[in-house]
């Protein structure tokens, strides 16, 4: 122990010591400096004026700060620019909207993809509001960097944020639905994605594993807005259609374009810009709508069998009535068929619409109908207690009526035979059916009577009379249109001696001494006046003094009042049994100026007409 301390003392003692020099100040300088200097702090956006026009929050801040804010880290302070931009956009709508929409859109449609479910949702009902205070025309250039946040907040890797941009999509759809039917190229693809994987050959159903929700909410969510964009796309074609029907410098082969594969079937402007054009042909290049098809309706038929598979015993009351489904399996039926549906009009606006419709049929008829009709039609909503207490509506005849057209659509008319009964059935509820109800109800007796002659199609006929005679609901009304059609085409000859047919040619003479009429009834009835039918002509004589009378108190809805009466007055032209009497009472009502100068005049020169034809003939 001893020798090992020498050791290191030895070393020590070794090691070159390295002298300090040390310091000594000089005196006066060996003091403390007590001396300090002061640099001021200057926060740039607390002291930075603002002009005298700019548009201030109650916290004195412009859009441009607002905005500078919204890319804040702090959440917070992210809100409160929202709330802000909300202030500004309550006291001073029309100079937002005017002077800032440009950079406010961008910002807050970025915020879609914010990682913060509370602003992301405050900023989707903020674009809400801005939508519902803007016109179309002043979105539609700002509508491409929109789109483009929304497409990227329907592809996010988060499930939050997807669903997040469905609501985002229902604001587009609420308030501005031109811009989506423009865009549908696009959104459609996306919204397949959400529901379904591709592969080489085909696509298949995902599952929604990383979300609070069950596949089966996801799926009715995703349906839900593609069966609105469609509906919305419908709608708009439509209206492009009308448009280019009155425009003479577009060629014939593009007026039946669908809306959103052209730019010009959206901006109804005679300038046109190469940019949209350029943009619109890649679309074309890259979407077809019957490609669309082929991918989804066999998903959205796999997406109904995997929530109602082959019915059991103890899943119905009976099984040659109908097939129970839960509210939740009936929000997925409505979606599925309405697709389908729309799918099929859209299509058949399109150039060549016969041949894509007739493979879309080819290819999926069968399908629908021995997965969706055969052995489970009809559908109706399985009943509980409270629901019986809510609503005595548990028939889904909207979606049952929706089934019908599809199965006249896609399958033949031996398929006919798996809807008839329940149309047949459906005659005896015809007045407790709505609007869309009756025009869908109107839809597939019209094509079953348009495209079959046999027996099916004459008890049809029959009863469509009896309920246009007997009934006054809104499907008598419905129905009336039908049958002018069925009175006025030859194709309809075989059913001109039924019975209720000559009855109801009878009735109609009557409805012109009723208050009120449309214009549209009244030309339906000038045009069947003119046919010549017997049984129309000798009820026209029977009530031509009645109709005459009525023309001062008739109100012609559409239609101008004096021209409505010149063309009820014109059918004193058709009457064939002229007799003193008449002749005697309408004489009198001419110099008394019954109907006014004009239509006194107007009658009292067929008269003339008339009378002379009768002297020259005798």
């Amino acid at each position: 122990m001893g020798k090992s301390r020498r050791k290191f003392m030895k070393k020590e003692k070794a090691k070159v010591k390295i002298k300090e020099s040390k310091t000594v100040l000089p005196k006066g300088q060996n003091l403390t400096d007590t001396n300090f200097k002061v640099k001021k702090i200057v926060i740039k956006d607390q002291v930075k004026p603002h002009d005298p026009g700019d548009l201030l929050t109650s916290r004195k801040l412009n859009v441009k700060d607002l905005l500078t804010r919204l890319g804040h880290h702090n959440i917070n302070m992210r809100k409160e620019a929202l709330e802000g931009i909300n202030e500004l956009l309550s006291n001073y709508q029309s100079e937002v909207i005017t002077s800032y929409l440009a950079i406010l859109l961008p910002s807050l449609s970025k915020l879609i993809l914010d990682p913060t479910g509370n602003i992301r949702k405050e900023s989707t009902k903020l674009m809400a509001n801005i939508f519902s205070k803007t016109k179309y025309e002043q979105l539609e250039p700002f509508f491409s960097s929109v789109s483009s946040y929304l497409i990227c907040g329907l592809t996010h890797i988060d499930c939050a944020i997807r669903e997040d941009s469905l609501y985002f999509l229902d604001n587009l759809l609420n308030y501005v639905p031109q811009v989506c039917a423009k865009a549908a190229s696009k959104l459609l693809p996306v919204c397949l994605d959400l529901v379904s994987h591709s592969n080489s050959v085909n696509r298949t159903l995902s599952l929604n594993l990383d979300s609070s929700s069950t596949s089966l909410k996801w799926r009715i969510k995703v349906l839900s807005r593609v069966r609105l964009l469609l509906s919305t796309l419908i709608q708009s074609t439509d209206i492009g259609e009308n448009k280019e029907s009155d425009k003479k410098d577009v060629p014939l082969r593009k007026r039946r374009n669908m809306y959103f594969l052209t730019s010009k079937n959206v901006l109804y402007s005679n300038l046109q810009l190469d940019c949209f054009d350029k943009v619109d042909d890649e679309v074309l290049m890259d979407f077809s709508l019957k490609n669309f098809s082929d991918a989804i309706i066999p998903l959205l038929i796999d997406m109904f069998i995997e929530v109602v598979p082959q019915r059991e015993d103890s899943m119905v009351l009976n099984q040659d009535v109908c097939t129970l489904i839960s509210e939740e399996e009936a929000n997925i039926l409505k979606n599925v068929v309405d697709i389908i549906k729309f799918l099929w009009e859209i299509i058949d606006k399109e150039e060549n619409s016969n041949e894509k419709l007739n493979a879309l049929s080819k290819n999926h008829g069968q399908n629908i109908i021995s997965k969706l009709i055969k052995g489970r039609f009809p559908y109706e909503l399985r009943s509980k207690r409270k629901r019986k207490e809510e609503t005595n509506d548990l028939s889904c005849r909207l979606q049952n009526l929706t089934l019908c057209k599809i199965v006249i659509l896609f399958g033949n008319a031996s398929d006919w035979i798996n809807i008839t009964p329940y149309l047949k059935n459906l005659f005896r509820n015809a007045d407790s059916l709505n609007k869309n109800e009756c025009d869908l109800f109107v839809s597939c007796i019209s094509h079953i009577c348009n495209y079959s002659n046999n027996e099916e199609s004459k008890y049809f006929l029959n009863s469509v009379f009896k309920t246009v005679m007997n009934s006054k609901s809104s499907l008598s009304g419905s129905f009336f249109l039908f049958l002018t059609d069925v009175a006025l085409n030859n194709k309809f000859d075989i059913y001109h001696s039924e019975s209720s047919f000559i009855s109801w040619l009878k009735s109609l003479p009557k409805l012109l001494t009723k208050s009120k009429i449309s214009a549209l009834v009244l030309e339906k009835i000038r045009l069947i006046s003119l046919r010549n039918y017997e049984p129309f002509s000798e009820s026209l004589d029977t009530h031509i003094e009645s109709i005459l009378d009525n023309i001062p108190r008739i109100q012609v809805e559409g239609m101008d009042k004096e021209k409505g009466q010149f063309v009820i007055a014109a059918f004193l032209y058709q009457v064939k049994d002229w007799d003193e009497e008449l002749v005697e009472s309408i004489n009198k009502a001419i110099e008394n100026e019954y109907w006014g100068s004009s239509v006194t005049s107007f009658i009292k020169d067929i008269v003339n007409v008339k009378v002379d034809k009768l002297r020259r003939k005798f």
